[in-house]
């Protein structure tokens, strides 16, 4: 069938929390047998996420939030745009998709990535989702116990938020109709399709940074910079005692990007030590990779210098550094899971900062009788 034929919806509008005006249930439906292959055509495609036309703000194909959450014994649970949780609760093998207020050990989901970038979803029973079309009406059902193309699903994200299309080329959907279940049936990936990521077991696990082994710092190149100047200038005939006391303040970022999103919804941080300093490597729990440490920065340094009769003394606090310096590193991670039992893994990154080292004091003295007297402060 071409894609210039015709096809016909009958369209609910959907208020702002999803449920169908006049009472009336939403379903896209679809006259034609090979509607899989429309909507996975890349024009229809291209239509369909032309969300500057319906106000919605563009997603972009990938892992986003789920990267965090893939292949993890903890699994994850989605939560919908009215704050419910997904969930797969019921007795028979074969039961809609619904929503609770509660997360319990149903609305866990096991997720795992096949070759193609699509995930698979799969419950705490050991079945995986799967958009099943009875009657030629779509359905999400967890009623799969080995995983097919049906079971499939392209990820979408935009910022936090994650959405999941389904094998029909329907983003998967919170729609109300007595009740509220998820069911894959929006062209768009509007405010109702789009969940937030949790962990899925009910008791967190613990991560603790434990080490962090620096790689090469060959690129390290530090310069020295006059950070603080002072001056003392004596006018007498006597020679002078002068204590310079040097103070270098100053705010920094430490920023930590790692090789993968690996601790969930954990935060920590470890400090080392690079060539006398300390420095600080942070995980922040997104999905993003890269979190930012600050910390302040305050060096002193004091002299007592004799200046001599009609001399100006200048003290100057010298400091060897340099700025946004990167070091990759390995760092060992605990994972204390909720039984007290643990695993140790090795994750790798790279830090990028302020470093810095020989901290100098520096004073020179000048003849007063040598300068411009305009010049003498």
């Amino acid at each position: 069938m071409s894609l210039g034929a015709s096809f016909h919806f009958n369209l609910i509008v959907l208020t702002p929390h999803g449920s169908a005006k006049g009472g009336l249930q939403l379903r896209d439906t679809i006259k034609h047998q090979n509607e899989i292959d429309i909507y996975q055509s890349a024009s229809l495609h291209g239509l369909y996420l032309q969300q500057m036309k319906t106000g919605v703000q563009v997603m972009t194909r990938g892992l986003g939030a789920l990267e965090v959450f893939l292949d993890t014994e903890e699994g994850a649970a989605f939560i919908t745009d009215n704050d419910m949780y997904m969930s797969c609760n019921g007795d028979s093998c074969c039961s809609v998709i619904h929503t609770v207020e509660q997360k319990d050990p149903s609305c866990k989901f096991q997720l795992s990535l096949v070759p193609s970038g699509k995930v698979l979803l799969q419950d705490y029973r050991g079945l995986y989702l799967s958009s099943v079309p009875p009657n030629g009406v779509c359905f999400l059902e967890p009623n799969c116990p080995a995983a097919d193309a049906l079971c499939e699903f392209e990820p979408y994200y935009e910022d936090d938020k994650v959405a999941l299309k389904a094998a029909n080329g329907m983003f998967l959907c919170r729609v109300f109709n007595r009740y509220h279940y998820i069911e894959p049936s929006r062209p768009n990936p509007d405010e109702c399709c789009r969940f937030r990521l949790v962990l899925g077991d009910l008791l967190c696990p613990a991560f603790e940074i434990t080490t962090v082994e620096l790689g090469s710092l060959s690129k390290i190149k530090c310069q020295p910079c006059i950070v603080k100047k002072e001056y003392f200038v004596n006018r007498t005939e006597m020679p002078q005692n002068h204590v310079f006391n040097l103070t270098w303040e100053m705010k920094t970022v430490d920023t930590t990007t790692w090789s993968r999103a690996w601790g969930m919804d954990s935060k920590t941080t470890f400090n080392f030590t690079l060539l006398g300093i300390e420095g600080t490597v942070s995980y922040n729990g997104t999905y993003q990779k890269t979190s930012s440490f600050r910390r302040n920065i305050r060096e002193e340094r004091s002299a007592t210098v004799n200046v001599l009769p009609n001399r100006r003394a200048t003290a100057h606090l010298v400091v060897s550094k340099q700025e946004n310096a990167e070091v990759p590193f390995t760092a060992t991670v605990k994972k204390v899971r909720s039984d007290g039992n643990y695993v140790i893994t090795h994750e790798n990154g790279k830090w990028k900062g302020l470093v810095y080292d020989n901290i100098t004091l520096e004073v020179k003295q000048e003849d007063l009788r040598d300068e411009n007297p305009c010049n003498i402060l």
